[in-house]
């Protein structure tokens, strides 16, 4: 096993632990849901990058790369979302970027599924 599966299996351990810690001990709703779907994607990145490192054909290494890449397009866009939240960003103008940046997240999704 090489470095690179070692750090994708501390990434997806920790970011389970996390997410799953966040939604047990936080008192806002809407907060601790949006961090634990980020944690969770990020665990899902690092479950594609694990299965990137030991894949042995072309084809598993790319169906492992899209499903890597569903967690690494996501992510941003969840990271908007939680600090839209904290921060809580009312205004018109947030709600009109918060929007895109989801729209433009699933735009990159569909793509990525689709046509990878």
């Amino acid at each position: 096993m090489n470095a690179f599966a070692i750090s994708s299996i501390l990434i997806v351990v920790t970011n389970i632990f996390l997410g799953i810690f966040v939604l047990w001990k936080s008192r806002d709703k809407n907060i601790k849901f949006i961090w634990s779907a980020f944690c969770f994607l990020i665990a899902i990145w690092g479950i594609g990058g694990y299965k990137i490192s030991i894949s042995v054909s072309e084809e598993e290494t790319l169906f492992w790369f899209s499903i890597g890449f569903i967690g690494s397009i996501l992510v941003p866009v969840l990271y908007y979302h939680f600090l839209y939240a904290v921060l809580q960003l009312n205004k018109k103008r947030h709600k009109f970027i918060l929007g895109a940046s989801y729209l433009l997240g699933f735009v990159f999704l569909f793509l990525n599924v689709f046509f990878p």
